[in-house]
This record gives C-alpha cells, sequence and structure tokens, in this order.
C-alpha cells in the first residue's frame, strides 16, 4: 500500500483586487457598492473583456 502524502499546505488568500464585470453582475446590492467604490478609489482595478476593449479603441478612433 503506497504511503499516503502529506497534506498540501497552501498559501492564504489575499483580498481580491481585481474585479471582471461579469462577476460584479452576481454581488448583492452592498457588495457592489462597496466594491465599485473601490474601483473609482482607484484601489481595485477593473478587467476589461475583449468586447470593452475594441468598444473603447472605436470611440477613440471616432475622436
Amino acid at each position: 500500500m503506497p504511503k499516503r502524502k502529506e497534506e498540501e499546505i497552501f498559501a492564504p488568500l489575499g483580498e481580491k483586487d481585481s474585479w471582471h464585470a461579469y462577476s460584479l453582475q452576481i454581488l448583492n446590492t452592498s457588495k457592489f457598492t462597496a466594491v465599485v467604490g473601490q474601483i473609482l478609489k482607484g484601489n481595485y482595478s477593473l478587467v476589461l473583456t475583449r468586447g470593452a476593449e475594441n468598444t473603447e479603441n472605436k470611440e477613440q478612433r471616432a475622436n
């Protein structure tokens, strides 16, 4: 019978500081407003989707 492996030890999870627009949609209202407030303050970042990046580029070209 093979020896049991020792339990793997992982680093503790840190605070989530990058948010995807889709993950914001599933938050309850109070958590959503807290996260959006931190994004607007610059403490958290918003990960742009491919479609959002394309829209932003089109707007810049139009100006």
